[in-house]
């Protein structure tokens, strides 16, 4: 819509459409993710540091966001509860917009939870445990060593996104979910 040049990154070999200028593809081009990892590690020099904060990533899509961030913070609210000292941080994702952030956050406790606005790999890195849907995210956790709890939201079935056939169906009204 931009019209900036489109570029995909798959560890897939199906065919993407024709708009893209390139596609990388790990079979061909490398893992590009833990290169990213490795540049970012040799640029740190630093050791983790010794934070006791689990990290919430509530997805980087919006029908993911707007379903898991606030059953996140009801989580760890719960769990503040009957741990008062248990420090958590919620991560925002670039590709959720500033209005939808608001929206949500307005109607949430975030008493006790760090917000991080612009997180990055170090954020990951330095959390004592990672809690997150399937994504970019678990990758870079696994290369950073970091201990992480993937979450697939079942509780919220709406919130589910599927690839090829059973995506096109699940957004068909009154058969979808």
């Amino acid at each position: 819509k931009l019209n900036f040049p489109c570029y995909a990154y798959t560890e897939h070999n199906y065919a993407f459409p024709k708009r893209y200028q390139k596609i990388f593809r790990q079979s061909e081009d490398g893992d590009l993710m833990a290169e990213k990892v490795i540049q970012f590690l040799d640029s740190r020099k630093i050791e983790k540091s010794q934070q006791e904060e689990v990290l919430f990533l509530p997805g980087s899509r919006p029908r993911h966001f707007i379903h898991l961030a606030p059953y996140f913070v009801d989580v760890i609210q719960c769990i503040r509860t009957q741990h008062p000292g248990f420090k958590a941080a919620l991560a925002l994702s670039p590709f959720i917009s500033e209005d939808l952030a608001k929206k949500t956050f307005d109607a949430l406790d975030l008493t006790g939870i760090r917000l991080i606005e612009k997180p990055d790999l170090s954020d990951i890195q330095d959390a004592k445990l990672m809690i997150s849907v399937p994504g970019t995210s678990t990758s870079e956790a696994m290369y950073l060593r970091t201990p992480m709890m993937t979450v697939i939201p079942l509780i919220k079935p709406q919130a589910l996104i599927f690839d090829g056939v059973m995506g096109l169906l699940s957004d068909i009204p009154f058969i979808g979910l």
